[in-house]
This record gives structure tokens, sequence and C-alpha cells, in this order.
């Protein structure tokens, strides 16, 4: 067992194991040989501790021994409830670095603005924050401003004008914002999901922004019913996100739950994730703002998640123009979600896309329809079609993105529906390798035949092995099926299969 999260009343524990998600069976947590509660899950916290005392806790037979810091509360107490945006704003600029604003209540708010270092936020587990329907009370980010030499107005990865979001932190260092509360953006009561795609005034607000910030943690809170994505990291880096609950509508449009974006250093553990969208995408922006910037993703672990519904559990791209690299996916349980693991790319996001050191191991998926795609035609829903889906060589230019070798290994597909996986590069920048290792796969034989990767065709299909084109080699070393495809391989001619 080891410490994720420790703070003068919580702490975050992690069991050390090779499951996915749960751990072997429900065990009990005692703090100083006092019941606490019940747990499945490898990743729990403890809230109710207090300031600068010595503890024990005991769980699924293991026991760690800490000291909590010394901290002093400050409890925050509203005249009203109804938008105490400029109250709780207030109390967060005169909180001092050794103390904790206790926030204990429901509240309404337009946007928690914190744009000064040393915050140390606490949401009490009867404490819901709700956020404003109306476009028109919310200040804006333009497409102009910067702060720390980076645009503040952006949209999937390009300039443009943006509400603040529910909680804005900008410019940023040694945020902290835990607790069993509730962060409830209150999209389902607003018009932010009616024409999604449209920009009113601006463009639709995250659930949380983190924009060039340093040392973030989210911990133990539930964020649910955002307008856009849920969490966005922005050229930050030491981001934590450990043991949240982010819950929106699976048929919400474009709500990705934890979206870390030319960031570095970023920890998604213990999370339980079911959006509309990606449950966690990986991205680095488009080319305009990649090449001001020449900013990764970089150094990211996603461990001992579960993704309950979305289009993707993990993603990487589709604004990938700075490149990814060093990421580690492990442990993690992905259930009915469109696809598994996904990436993302097209023509002209750029010389710099190059996405490398990806590693997915020992992950479950039950009834993922296509647990494993990579797709450089991939196209999104406001995409209009033109010559970046064209299917013939382009010349290779600084637009011409790149794709390394992918290693996908101990990893159970049961019930899959559509097809275990969809490899397609550019004919002029084709996959190197992928290698799957230790796979077992069974198929869900009553499916009906869907889409497995967004491309310009939206072609269909039912339980197949492998869709492979404009790929060199395809490496398989222990891949077995429990039931066999209706087709193994639709596949160029060019492509090498090596059996192991």
């Amino acid at each position: 067992m080891k410490i994720l999260f420790l703070e003068a009343n919580a702490i975050t524990l992690e069991l050390e194991n090779d499951l996915f998600y749960y751990s072997k069976d429900c065990y009990d947590i005692y703090v100083n040989d006092k019941y606490y509660s019940s747990k499945m899950s490898n990743v729990f916290s403890v809230f109710g501790l207090k300031p600068n005392e010595d503890y024990t806790i005991k769980a699924d037979n293991e026991e760690i021994t800490f000291r909590t810091p010394d901290k002093k509360f400050i409890e925050f107490n509203a005249s009203h409830i109804n938008d105490v945006t400029e109250e709780l704003n207030k109390a967060i600029e005169n909180l001092k670095s050794n103390e904790i604003l206790f926030i204990n209540g429901i509240y309404n708010i337009t946007s928690i603005e914190i744009f000064d270092s040393n915050k140390t936020i606490y949401f009490g587990p009867n404490t819901v924050i709700v956020g404003e329907t109306r476009r028109e009370k919310y200040k804006i980010f333009d497409e102009t401003d910067e702060a720390n030499g980076v645009v503040l107005g952006t949209w999937e990865g390009k300039k443009d004008k943006a509400f603040y979001s529910t909680i804005t932190i900008v410019g940023a260092k040694n945020v902290t914002l835990y607790g069993p509360g509730l962060i409830d953006s209150n999209a389902n009561n607003s018009d932010w999901w009616v024409d999604h795609r449209v920009k009113r005034i601006a463009r639709r607000p995250k659930g949380i922004f983190i924009h060039t910030s340093e040392n973030v943690s989210l911990v133990g809170l539930t964020l649910k019913n955002t307008a856009s994505w849920a969490i966005h990291p922005f050229y930050s880096k030491d981001i934590n996100v450990i043991d949240m609950k982010i819950i929106n509508p699976a048929n919400s449009p474009t709500t990705d739950g934890c979206d870390p974006e030319a960031c570095d250093n970023v920890n998604i553990i213990g999370n339980y994730i079911s959006v509309g969208d990606d449950c966690i995408a990986i991205k680095s922006s488009k080319i305009e703002l990649a090449r001001l910037y020449h900013r990764p993703s970089t150094n990211i672990i996603i461990r001992n998640n579960l993704m309950n519904a979305g289009h993707a559990g993990v993603c990487l791209g589709s604004e990938n123009s700075g490149g990814i690299n060093n990421v580690v996916v492990e442990n993690c349980y992905f259930n009915e979600t469109d696809r598994g693991l996904r990436v993302k790319s097209q023509r002209g996001r750029g010389k710099d896309a190059i996405i490398k050191n990806i590693v997915f191991r020992n992950i479950y998926m039950n009834s993922v329809k296509a647990p494993f795609v990579i797709n450089a035609f991939y196209k999104a829903g406001n995409d209009v079609l033109d010559d970046r889906f064209d299917l013939f060589p382009h010349p290779i230019d600084d637009t011409t993105p790149s794709f390394g070798e992918f290693t996908f290994e101990h990893i159970k597909c049961s019930d899959v529906s559509y097809g275990l996986a969809f490899f397609m590069g550019l004919p002029e920048s084709t996959i190197k390798k992928v290698t799957l290792s230790d796979v077992e796969v069974s198929y869900n034989k009553n499916a009906k035949p869907g889409v497995m990767a967004m491309t310009a065709k939206d072609e269909k299909f039912k339980n197949v092995g492998f869709v492979l084109r404009n790929i060199d080699t395809l490496e398989l070393d222990k891949v077995s099926f429990k039931n066999d495809p209706d087709m193994m391989y639709i596949k160029d001619d060019k492509v090498k299969i090596l059996l192991k």
C-alpha cells in the first residue's frame, strides 16, 4: 500500500497489485483500529482525519502509518446560496499557504477563479457547487489573451474565444482541490449541449480548466454535467487527478473526462470515468499552437482507472501536433466503451506530431466494441471533406505526422462486437509496427455491425480480427481467440504479419 495524497484531514492510498481497478475481494478499512468503510477498488480515500496527528490505516491485510500535516481550516460561510462567486473567490484570494478553505453547503457559482499560488480547498461531504446555466453571465478568455506567454482562449487545440470554466486555474502553483464534495456544472439544465458545435458568444466552458500551472492536485471529488471537457490541464506540469468520479451522460456531446494538453508529468490514478466522449484523451494542440510553443504531452501515468462509458477508454489525439511521448496505461478496466485504446490523427498535424514510447499493458476490456484503433484518417464531426482524406499518397512535408511502434500487452478483451483491431496509417507515412502480446479475445456473436474508427468512409464491421491498411508490420505473440472471428484479416497486400 502506498500513499498517493496526504492532507491535514485526508489520505488517498493505493493497493499495489496487478489487478484491473478492482481488488480481488471486498475489504474493510480500519483507521486506528476503528472500522471506517468497505471498498473494492485498488485506490481509496479516507476523510475526516485531524491535523497534526498520527494514524495507522489497515486495509486488505496491509497497514501504513503516517502523520497528517498541521494546517488551519477556514470555513466558508456565505450570506446566501445564489451566486456566491464573488464572495467565494475573495475567500480563496485571502487564503494563506498554511490554511485550508473548508466549503460546506450548497452554493451556486459562475466560475471559481484561482489565479494565485499555494491554495488548498476542501469540499466537504455536504458540499454541492452548482454551475451557472446562463452563458451571458460568464467571463470570456479572448483568443488574443495570454498568461505566462501562452494563449488563454482556445478550443480543440486552436485559438478561439472561450468562456471561463466552472473552476478556472491560471498561472498558479501548489493548488489542491479535494474532498468528498460534488461539483455539478449543471449543463444538463442549460443549452450548452444544444447545437454544441455552434459558437454562441464563445466556446463552451470546461469543468476544471488548468492553464500554465504547476503542482495541481484534484482528489476525491465528484465532477459531473460539464458543458464540454470535464478536466482540461493545458500547458501545465505536475498534475494529479486521483480518486475522482467524473460523470457525464453517455449522450452528452464532446464531454471528455480528462484531457491533458501539452502537459508534462501527469498522474491519472484511481478514477471512475463515465462520459459522452473519450474518457481520457491526451493532446498537444493543433499545428498553429504547436509551432508557437513546441510542447509535447509527456510523462503521463494512467493507472487503476475504471472507464464505464465513452467513445474510448484512453485516446491519443487527435490534436497531437506537439507530439505525445512516454505514456504508460496499466491496470485499467474498460467497460462498454466504444473503443479501448485509441490513437487519432490526420494529415496536417505536422512533423512534430510524433507519438512514441507508448505502453499499454495489463488491461481488461468488457464489451468494448473495438479494443485497438490507430487511425491516421480520423474525421471529427466538424471536419469538412478535403484532401486530408485522400487515400492516395501525398508528398511528405513539414505538415506530415509520423507513426512509430506500438505495443499492447497482457490484455483481456471479452465480447468484442466490431473487431479486435483497426490500424490505418497514411500511405506516405505508414505505421511502422504494432505488437500484440499476451492478448485474449472473445466475440459477441449477437453483435450488430458498427464503425470501428471514424474515417471519411465510416465503414462498418462485425466480428473481424484485424483491419490493416498502411501498416508495415503486425506482430502477434500469444494472441488467443476463445471463439473465431468471422474474418481474421482485412488487409493490404504489403502488410507483414509475424506470428509467434
